[in-house]
């Protein structure tokens, strides 16, 4: 017997089984028990989230042979030809390869015969974005007044390019993405069903990998399982999937109070010759920093309400929750700043070659701010400000020139007192000093 991937094997098949989604999954519940069945659906949302799972669903409720019902039986007939895609009454259409108008003036033609076996002929169209404007104006008037018993369910990753007109004839179900404690539940599950031996922290690690598609965690698990068989290791997620250690950015930080640099540098040289993506060190970074500012000012202590604000397992918010009192406020909101002006330099100046040394650059600036003064953590470092700068803060003005006054101290700042001192002052031209101001009124 052939091999089933997890997805398939596992798709939903009743309302009660589609994670995250019981906003949506409620209101067609209710629909199909009353018996108030629109003519149009529209399904939003991020890939792998549930969206056409929900409209095969639909079509069980409204065609099993039990009756119409918010759950399906499963092992009637019509229940299990929409489940293997063989009905000839509930058609999945790719929109991506129906994009002229010739296949939605077939289409049109198509919906006014009547159902084989049915009880709602149902369309199902994917990704329907992709249509053509021409396309969109033929199935204007279908969508809007379809033959009785014909369903039409739109499924898109991008609604802001379906045309308003269709968008106004159609009930609009926005799906979320599904958060990472739902995810790792329904692979907790999968891993039992199918005698997976993993780590909370692997579970964690793939949810998060994942970012709100249960679709890519199936994927990702069972790619996992494929290299390592039954007995998942933390290692071995984290090399096939790319994941930078939660211990790494640990290491990196405690160099960053210790104002150790060569312990950060090399850390980076460690992300850059294991093959790492840039952009994952530095998403990771900002999540790390963002994370200890949530932890240090927004918690007071660990509850199962607070978890979600970090979404992070208990273990490691705890841990995370006293390294957060090593820095102070202003230090940790000026690393974030630091780092999102790394990431946009990263990708203004990406010059080959170059990644290695604006990484160093940063990591440098962040450990040299004087995090440690006297054995005190936390304590910035006061710098000695050069009387011009002083004299510059203490000038008031309008806003306008409070504007200027604040570039002008920028660049007074980036001068040493030395660079001040060695400019010229400023002299009036030889040609200007005996201009009578009668000669210019």
């Amino acid at each position: 017997m052939a091999y089933i991937v997890l997805p398939r094997k596992y798709r939903p098949q009743n309302f009660d089984e589609v994670v995250g989604q019981t906003h949506v999954t409620q209101t067609l519940k209710n629909a199909v028990q009353t018996g108030k069945i629109y003519h149009a659906y529209l399904f939003s949302g991020p890939r792998g989230i549930g969206k056409t799972s929900t409209a095969r669903i639909l079509a069980k409720c409204l065609n099993c042979e039990k009756g119409m019902t918010p759950n399906p039986c499963g092992k009637c007939t019509m229940c299990r030809e929409i489940t293997e895609g063989t009905s000839i009454d509930i058609l999945e259409i790719d929109a991506a390869s129906h994009t002229q108008v010739d296949k939605a003036r077939d289409l049109i033609e198509k919906v006014k015969f009547t159902s084989g076996s049915a009880r709602y002929k149902m369309y199902i169209i994917d990704e329907v974005h992709m249509l053509s404007d021409a396309s969109f104006n033929a199935l204007l008037k279908t969508i809007e007044e379809p033959p009785p018993n014909v369903v039409f369910v739109l499924a898109t990753t991008a609604p802001h390019h379906v045309p308003q007109t269709i968008l106004s004839r159609c009930q609009w179900f926005v799906f979320k993405r599904i958060s990472t404690k739902d995810i790792m539940t329904h692979l907790r599950k999968l891993s039992n069903l199918e005698g997976i031996q993993i780590s909370e922290s692997s579970l964690y690690a793939i949810a998060r990998y994942a970012e709100g598609s249960l679709r890519d965690a199936e994927v990702s698990l069972d790619q996992i399982v494929s290299f390592s068989g039954n007995e998942v290791k933390d290692e071995d997620v984290n090399a096939l999937l790319g994941i930078i250690r939660a211990d790494f950015f640990r290491n990196f930080f405690e160099g960053l109070f210790k104002a150790d640099v060569p312990s950060v540098i090399g850390l980076i040289n460690e992300i850059i010759n294991s093959g790492y993506e840039i952009e994952d060190f530095i998403k990771g970074l900002q999540e790390y920093i963002r994370n200890l500012i949530v932890l240090k000012d927004g918690i007071s202590e660990v509850t199962e309400t607070n978890l979600s604000l970090v979404d992070m397992p208990e273990e490691d918010v705890k841990e995370l929750k006293a390294k957060s009192n090593l820095f102070s406020e202003e230090e940790l909101v000026w690393m974030l700043d630091v780092v999102y002006q790394t990431q946009r330099d990263l990708r203004q100046f990406g010059m080959r070659g170059q990644e290695r040394l604006i990484l160093e650059l940063m990591a440098i600036r962040l450990a040299k701010r004087g995090f440690r003064i006297s054995g005190k953590p936390g304590a910035t470092e006061k710098k000695q400000q050069s009387p011009e700068i002083v004299q510059t803060q203490k000038i008031q003005g309008p806003p306008v020139l409070k504007d200027v006054l604040g570039t002008a101290r920028r660049v007074v700042e980036t001068r040493t007192p030395s660079q001040l001192r060695e400019k010229e002052p400023y002299s009036v031209p030889a040609h200007t000093k005996e201009l009578d101001i009668g000669q210019i009124l």
